[in-house]
């Protein structure tokens, strides 16, 4: 069987996702193709080598700049890619590329899975493109959703073909490192996007460091808010103790160094770093951006989860842990077993299942 695989670019937990994808399909003897919308933009951590990578950039007119004259340029160009290579299967992922792809594959008799990967319920595509979501996965065969709560996006008007998978989350080769260092660790990972709202966070850890001055934080990423989160901790005078290190692919290992993992996003789909955090044995304090996450976090047990802006209760459960050690071990070996209930057999199982299904009817 030939898959295609769609989505923007190698950087990004939608785009670690359906690598891992691509690369398990591919080991099981499928020839499989990863189309990047916007090419290669970081090495990959996975072993792309058996893998066709087709950058639709280079397949498109150079100095196609005005919006809608590049969505017609995607549309042609990815149409005319699939006409060629004549897949067996796509499945995309993110809400924009998928409704493109939906779009460019209107006409063709091949079986498409579309995934989103966000909180369909609070996060939607700006006009125009919540209208053409609507009519263009009327073309898709299934659509996927990471957390059940997703499934009744567009008031459920696609749930007789919506499926709920979740990300797998791989076993670590590497666990959390036991320090002979001074100081606690603080770690956070993402897009630095508003999404992720690490201007709260950086914020909050002011006032952490006021209590805990051997504390630091380390965030990993890249995005269009680094200059401004970096203005702000310049001007909050953090700069010996908050770094924004970049993006990394070595993420287990520079998890595994660290005491506590935050997450303070707005909006999340099913947060990848999160997970990763968990599976080397971080206890993690997340603020609850949606009920999906209480599938993932149980407060007090494998990790904590915090109302949204409650910043009081937020820098508390960080100082809590900063000063209890066994508290902090116990916390993490309780999010270790993230990875049974999420392994990459599981989640490739319930893959497995979803193309069967869409293959059947086809």
């Amino acid at each position: 069987m030939k898959i295609v695989f769609v989505v923007n670019c190698i950087s990004g937990g939608a785009s670690n996702v359906i690598q891992m994808l691509a690369t398990q399909y591919q080991r099981l003897g499928n020839q499989v193709d990863l189309l990047l919308y916007d090419g290669i933009d970081v090495p990959s951590r996975y072993d792309l080598s058996g893998i066709n990578i087709i950058e639709l950039p280079q397949l498109m007119p150079k100095g196609v700049m005005k919006s809608y004259k590049r969505i017609f340029y995607q549309i042609n160009s990815v149409n005319t890619y699939l006409k060629k290579a004549r897949p067996d299967l796509i499945i995309s992922f993110l809400d924009n590329i998928n409704t493109i792809t939906c779009f460019a594959s209107w006409n063709l008799n091949i079986p498409i899975i579309v995934s989103e990967r966000n909180n369909t319920l609070a996060l939607k595509p700006a006009f125009p493109w919540n209208n053409l979501r609507r009519i263009a996965y009327k073309r898709a065969n299934m659509v996927v959703v990471q957390c059940s709560i997703f499934a009744d996006f567009y008031n459920g008007y696609f749930k007789n073909k919506t499926h709920v998978i979740p990300n797998p989350i791989v076993n670590p080769k590497i666990k959390r490192v036991a320090q002979n260092r001074s100081g606690i660790h603080l770690v956070a990972a993402g897009r630095l996007a508003d999404q992720k709202n690490f201007n709260w966070l950086i914020n909050s850890f002011a006032r952490i460091i006021k209590r805990i001055p051997e504390a630091f934080l380390t965030i990993y990423g890249r995005g269009e808010k680094e200059n401004e989160l970096q203005s702000l901790i310049d001007e909050l005078g953090l700069s010996q103790y908050v770094t924004l290190a970049g993006y990394t692919t070595d993420v287990h290992d520079k998890l595994a160094q660290a005491d506590i993992y935050v997450m303070t996003s707005v909006q999340e789909g099913f947060p990848n770093s999160l997970c990763e955090a968990m599976a080397v044995g971080l206890p993690v304090v997340a603020l609850n951006c949606h009920d999906g996450l209480q599938e993932i976090v149980i407060d007090g047990q494998n990790g904590y989860l915090i109302e949204m802006n409650d910043q009081e209760a937020f820098v508390d459960k960080i100082i809590e842990l900063s000063q209890d050690k066994e508290l902090r071990t116990k916390i993490g070996k309780q999010a270790e077993l993230v990875t049974q209930k999420y392994s990459e057999e599981k989640v490739i199982d319930l893959w497995n299942e979803a193309i069967n299904k869409v293959l059947k009817v086809r």
